[in-house]
């Protein structure tokens, strides 16, 4: 048999290790979630590079390519 005051600074401890941990564990998840979101637009980017590529390699005309064509005055 413990004390009760040592049982109850046990519990404070208990509750400041929770707290803490609950903390970590949020700041952890935040930061895993935001490396996914980062992970999935930079795939997103390199697989449409890829895709130009691709159709530049292929000969075929890209949609953000343009031909400008003057009026022929200068």
């Amino acid at each position: 048999m413990q004390p009760l005051a040592n049982l109850e600074r046990y519990l404070a401890d208990i509750r400041l290790q929770t707290a803490d941990t609950s903390s970590l564990l949020t700041h952890l998840l935040q930061t895993r979630e935001s490396l996914e979101q980062d992970s999935e637009m930079y795939n997103g980017l390199i697989a449409e590079m890829v895709g130009e590529a691709q159709k530049l390699k292929s000969g075929k005309p890209s949609r953000t390519t343009s031909i400008r064509r003057g009026t022929g005055i200068v």
